[in-house]
């Protein structure tokens, strides 16, 4: 089965050669006051399910959304890390916000990178865990790079985020990547022009990945690697979560990413 995904997110449009949208236009070529009514609906939307949201009583047979992450920044020095919870019904259980003291003032992206998963941070212990690797084994000319991603802690998921628009094709061990495009145009606003290339098999062995860049210039990407569930000190906070919440999608986990810069060659 091909495990390996590039899901590209590009809300300015675009060649087209990675795969556009699921939906008819891109955000950036729909007229203006088009586009101004699907912000507004948006917002609507919104602010009608905050209100459900808090009119309703969470139960352990009937419980509430909440996902858990560990993030790590491996490349800044010294590390840094944080707790992420994602909660679907808004507010935290008062239990989780004070466990790991939440900043719930507002909610941001996890990662370094824009996301579609606004969040809750709470600042947390750096812990000793490789990192993800990417090394370069050839540059040719034409913006092409060939390099290995590998996990030295055993992490199957994996993967790279890019400039779209610096990114012309990839492979994963010489098969062309398919494409999976993001099916909101919410989360297209909130995403940015960023691929995501992601690769589910990746272990310590590692895949072989190959990029065709666009331009001659050095393009910085971010390396990552998740496993399932979170490390020390998170079983307090899942503990915190209550029975009346449970995780969801992917489940909680460790998240611990670097970042690379690349150097294409010139010319052709």
């Amino acid at each position: 089965m091909d495990t390996h995904l590039l899901r590209q997110v590009q809300p300015k449009g675009g060649s087209g050669k990675l795969g556009p949208f699921d939906f008819p236009m891109s955000v950036g070529t729909l007229p203006r006051p088009v586009l101004l009514g699907v912000v507004g609906v948006v917002l609507v939307v919104a602010a009608a399910g905050a209100w459900a949201r808090q009119s309703v009583k969470f139960t352990s047979d009937s419980p509430a959304k909440l996902r858990l992450e560990y993030v790590m920044d491996a490349s800044s020095s010294p590390p840094r890390a944080h707790w992420a919870a994602m909660s679907l019904a808004g507010a935290l259980p008062p239990a989780l916000s004070q466990a790991a003291q939440f900043d719930e003032s507002r909610a941001v992206g996890p990662y370094p990178w824009p996301s579609w998963r606004p969040s809750f941070l709470a600042k947390a212990k750096p812990l000793r865990i490789a990192p993800p690797m990417l090394e370069v084994l050839q540059t040719a000319a034409g913006g092409k790079v060939r390099a290995r991603l590998s996990s030295p802690r055993g992490a199957l998921d994996a993967g790279l985020v890019i400039p779209t628009e610096r990114l012309r094709a990839a492979r994963v061990n010489g098969k062309p990547i398919r494409t999976m495009a993001t099916k909101s145009a919410l989360a297209a606003l909130r995403s940015g022009a960023m691929s995501h290339l992601l690769c589910h098999t990746t272990g310590r062995e590692g895949v072989e990945v190959e990029l065709e860049l666009i331009g001659d210039t050095p393009v910085d990407v971010f390396i990552w690697d998740s496993t399932d569930g979170l490390p020390e000190g998170g079983a307090a906070l899942v503990q915190a979560r209550g029975a009346e919440h449970v995780t969801f999608q992917q489940g909680d986990s460790t998240v611990v990413y670097t970042r690379r810069t690349l150097h294409p060659e010139r010319g052709r």
